[in-house]
């Protein structure tokens, strides 16, 4: 069991319920993109890159963009997934 309640194998099925649409994480996607945001910030101020960070706050801009805030961030994977589909 992890910190956050899922067990180590429980992450497939969790990716899995939210792939087909039947899991909603609790956190809403204008959050996730804040927090993602503040990592950015630390990593410079520690003068590192955040590559990562900054790929995944692109993604999240345009989840958040296109859903809006306050929507489960479960949605944004669907809404990217919509997306690469056109």
């Amino acid at each position: 069991m992890t910190a956050g309640g899922v067990s180590a194998g429980g992450h497939r099925h969790v990716f899995a319920g939210i792939a087909r649409g039947s899991y909603e994480t609790g956190f809403a996607s204008g959050l996730l993109d804040k927090d993602v945001r503040i990592a950015a910030r630390l990593a410079l101020r520690v003068g590192t890159r955040a590559t990562v960070c900054d790929a995944v706050r692109r993604r999240l801009d345009v989840a958040t963009e296109g859903l809006g805030f306050g929507v489960d961030s479960a949605c944004a994977y669907r809404h990217w997934k919509a997306e690469d589909d056109t």
